[in-house]
């Protein structure tokens, strides 16, 4: 017969109380990382858009884009990092493609 999976008696993902210490001190130092992460790129790209008097091109915003994904180690969050910069996660992606072509 079916017996029932939801509820009290249901398994399945873990729940945070039962996370262990050091599991929950790597999520919140990676948290921490990225948040850090994050102020930086939108401090620089306040900072360039305050020096030029006018909003930058999207090159410049993939320029620090890249950058911050290089100091931070964040390869795998370059959608999001695109968001914030307001600028297509795709470009950023073809530019990578084509610049690799280039130094091969």
């Amino acid at each position: 017969m079916l017996e029932e999976r939801r509820g009290l008696g249901s398994t399945g993902r873990r729940s945070k109380a039962e996370s262990s210490v050091e599991e929950k001190l790597q999520q919140a130092e990676a948290r921490i990382k990225l948040l850090e992460a994050e102020n930086e790129l939108l401090k620089k790209l306040e900072a360039l858009e305050r020096r030029k008097s006018k909003e930058l091109t999207p090159s410049e915003r993939f320029q620090l884009i890249h950058q911050t994904i290089r100091k931070h180690d964040l390869r795998r969050l370059t959608r999001y990092l695109c968001q914030i910069a307001e600028v297509s996660a795709t470009a950023i992606t073809v530019g990578v493609a084509l610049r690799s072509r280039v130094n091969c």
